[in-house]
C-alpha cells in the first residue's frame, strides 16, 4: 500500500493539503472513458530477461471517479496556493484550444509554461504509488526555485481524437542500474502519458544518458517537442488514434527492454493494453 508523505513533497514544510492533482477549471474541457480509475502494475526483477512478478494493488487512486478528478494530499498550502497555482493559471490560459482539438501558435514562454505545468503533475502523479517515485528531491526541488521543468526531462505534445484514454494518465517507472551505479533501488527513469480533452502530454525523464534524441523521438512517433523548448515553433500533429497514443505510452520502456503491459510480455497482456488498430485519424473523421 502505498504511503502519502506527510511533509510537503517540494519543500518539506506542512501540513499538506488535499489538492486536485488537475485543476477543477479542466473539467468542461475533459471527458472521461470510465468513471471510476484503476491501477495495476508489473514489477521487473530483471530487464534484460524479463523475470519477474505481476503485482496488482489498491493505492489510492484505485477507487470511483474518474482520474483527472482525484486528489492527494501531497503538498503544503504554500506552495499550491504559491508557484503550482500558478503553474496551473499559466496552463488556464493555454491550454484551453488544444484540449477543443485547436492547434495554436505556441511561444518559448508558452512551450514553457505548459512543460512546466505538466512536470508539476507528473511529481504529483507518481505519489499515487510511491513505489514508482522516479523524480528525486533535487528535482523536484529545481521545479519550485528555477520555476521550470528539470533539464533531465523531456516533454511532448500532441492531438488526440480517441476514446479510451480520453481523461486518463498512465505513469510507468522503472530502475536500472546502468550506465550509473546502483541507487537506494528507487526508479530513475520515468514515462507518463497525460490525456486531456483533445490533447495529450508524454512526459520522460531519466539520466541523461538514457534518454533518447528528442528531435527523433518526436519523429519517430509524430509528437511535438516542447521541452526542451525546440529551435523552431512546433507545428500542429496529426490526431492520434488510441493505438497512437498507446504507442507513444509504451515506446520508452519498449525501446529499453522493459515489458510494456501487466502481465510482463506483450503476448499476455490484457487486449485492452496492445497497441491496436492504426495511430492517426483525419481531422474530418468524426467529430470533436
Amino acid at each position: 500500500m502505498s504511503r502519502i508523505p506527510a511533509k510537503c513533497i517540494y519543500c518539506g514544510g506542512g501540513p499538506t493539503t488535499k489538492e486536485h492533482i488537475f485543476g477543477r477549471w479542466m473539467r468542461k474541457y475533459v471527458r472521461t472513458f470510465s468513471p471510476t480509475s484503476v491501477h495495476c502494475t508489473s514489477i521487473v526483477k530483471d530487464h534484460k530477461t524479463n523475470a519477474g512478478a505481476a503485482v496488482g494493488w489498491r493505492p489510492r487512486l484505485n477507487r470511483n471517479g474518474a482520474p483527472h478528478s482525484h486528489q492527494l494530499k501531497i503538498a503544503c498550502r504554500p506552495c499550491n496556493n504559491g508557484w503550482m497555482g500558478n503553474f496551473q493559471e499559466e496552463a488556464k490560459a493555454i491550454l484551453p484550444p488544444i484540449m477543443n482539438g485547436t492547434w495554436p501558435r505556441l511561444s518559448r514562454h508558452s512551450m514553457a509554461s505548459l512543460a512546466r505545468w505538466a512536470t508539476m503533475v507528473t511529481m504529483c502523479i507518481e505519489f499515487a504509488h510511491t513505489e514508482t517515485v522516479a523524480a528525486t528531491l533535487d528535482e523536484r526541488t529545481y521545479l519550485r526555485e528555477q520555476l521550470n521543468a528539470p533539464p533531465n526531462w523531456q516533454v511532448y505534445l500532441a492531438l488526440y481524437k480517441g476514446v479510451r484514454h480520453a481523461g486518463s494518465f498512465w505513469h510507468r517507472a522503472a530502475l536500472f542500474e546502468e550506465p550509473i551505479n546502483k541507487n537506494s533501488g528507487a526508479p530513475n527513469m520515468q514515462a507518463t502519458t497525460i490525456h486531456v480533452g483533445h490533447c495529450f502530454f508524454h512526459v520522460l525523464s531519466a539520466p541523461v544518458d538514457l534518454l533518447p534524441n528528442a528531435s527523433d523521438f518526436e519523429k519517430t512517433l509524430g509528437m511535438r517537442q516542447i521541452w526542451p523548448i525546440p529551435a523552431s515553433e512546433p507545428q500542429a500533429t496529426r490526431y492520434f488514434t488510441d493505438a497512437g497514443a498507446n504507442r507513444v505510452a509504451t515506446k520508452f520502456f519498449a525501446d529499453h527492454g522493459v515489458p510494456t503491459a501487466p502481465h510482463l510480455g506483450m503476448q499476455s497482456a490484457p487486449a485492452a493494453w496492445l497497441p491496436y488498430g492504426r495511430d492517426w485519424v483525419h481531422p474530418d473523421e468524426g467529430s470533436l
